[in-house]
């Protein structure tokens, strides 16, 4: 059988398809950090003890950096910080608690609900990071379902 450069194409597009489907039908498993000094116990973080995962310990300290720089009123070179550690990990709630507070800071209360909207949206309950923007939107005095 003599295949034709468009059935190539059709093959090739079916196994393709093939390796997807092969692919998504693997099962996800949950990875789970252990403190080398205990004996096997889940490793923790002081500020969202038991539901996160550590931080990496550059984003603490770039988060650590973004506070100190807000509290001055050092907003750029916050910003430059917080822009960083949301490159390393952009799903980590607790990088958009510290936009949220660079955004209260910098008088920008819409840009500043929206960050601890997105730390209530990454976050679980009982964290300590849904509990500060819960905390936040409240001083905010913003009255909506959260």
């Amino acid at each position: 059988m003599v295949l034709t450069f468009k059935n190539q194409k059709i093959t090739a597009f079916v196994i393709l398809l093939s390796l997807l489907g092969a692919c998504s039908s693997v099962k996800q498993r949950q990875v789970v950090a252990v403190n080398s000094v205990d004996s096997g116990a889940p490793a923790t973080t002081t500020s969202d003890a038991p539901l996160s995962v550590p931080l990496p310990p550059v984003v603490t300290s770039l988060l650590q950096q973004a506070e100190r720089d807000i509290d001055a009123g050092l907003y750029q070179q916050a910003e430059k910080r917080l822009q960083q550690a949301q490159r390393i990990v952009p799903a980590e709630p607790r990088v958009y608690l510290v936009w949220g507070h660079w955004a209260q800071a910098r008088q920008r209360p819409y840009q500043a609900e929206q960050m601890y909207r997105r730390v209530l949206s990454l976050s679980s309950r009982g964290t300590s990071a849904h509990a500060a923007a819960r905390r936040a939107l409240e001083a905010m005095d913003i009255h909506r379902e959260y």
